[in-house]
């Protein structure tokens, strides 16, 4: 992992601090909401948030895996 450059490490902290907020919010969400039935709009709230976490992740897993490009 030595290999990767400046700029590269840094926009991998960044994608690992946000899936980080991500899945605490996730967490949040679901310790908050877990006994209640949830509305439209809150469960189309939580599908985006773990979209957004899956989002995240495939762009970290990319940039780790380009370390040879």
């Amino acid at each position: 992992m030595s290999d990767f450059s400046y700029e590269k490490w840094e926009a991998i902290k960044s994608l690992a601090a946000r899936l980080q907020a991500i899945k605490n919010i996730l967490e949040v969400f679901t310790r908050e909401t877990e006994h209640l039935s949830l509305s439209e709009d809150l469960t189309s709230m939580k599908q985006q948030l773990e979209d957004d976490f899956e989002r995240t992740l495939d762009s970290l897993l990319k940039l780790i895996d380009n370390n040879g490009s």
